[in-house]
């Protein structure tokens, strides 16, 4: 019986938690709020649910994952950035909103003029601004 409910009652309570902490609902709905229709969304590295948060399609930077195969079929060059390019577009007048972990920032910090303004935080995820 101890067995029975602690597999049927738990899981619940468990994965909940879990859940929550991976999920980008939060920050996406955070950048869907600031983003202006000029502003560039991106992620560091691919983000399967943060586009549904936000209701708009974002620029990938780094590495691709599960992406790579669908960024090489035709001219994806806009969507698809490699980290030296996305640092001159954070340097450039345009607005951007970026999505990255705590290890990506310390990193993108090396090599850039301006520098990002937290905008939102769960856990170990960021949302960035360079304005």
């Amino acid at each position: 019986l101890c067995s029975y409910l602690l597999g049927i009652v738990a899981p619940p309570f468990i994965l909940e938690g879990v859940a929550e902490k991976k999920s980008v609902e939060k920050l996406g709905e955070v950048m869907r709020a600031r983003a202006g229709k000029d502003t560039v969304l991106a992620s560091f590295g691919p983000q399967q649910g943060l586009p549904f948060f936000i209701h708009r399609r974002i620029v990938t930077v780094g590495g691709l994952g599960e992406l790579e195969f669908g960024s090489q079929q035709g001219d994806q060059s806009a969507w698809f950035l490699d980290i030296e390019r996305f640092k001159r577009l954070w340097d450039s007048p345009t607005h951007l909103l970026v999505f990255l972990s705590e290890g990506d920032l310390t990193s993108l910090r090396e090599g850039i003029r301006t520098q990002p303004v937290i905008v939102a935080r769960q856990g170990k995820k960021l949302v960035i601004s360079n304005r």
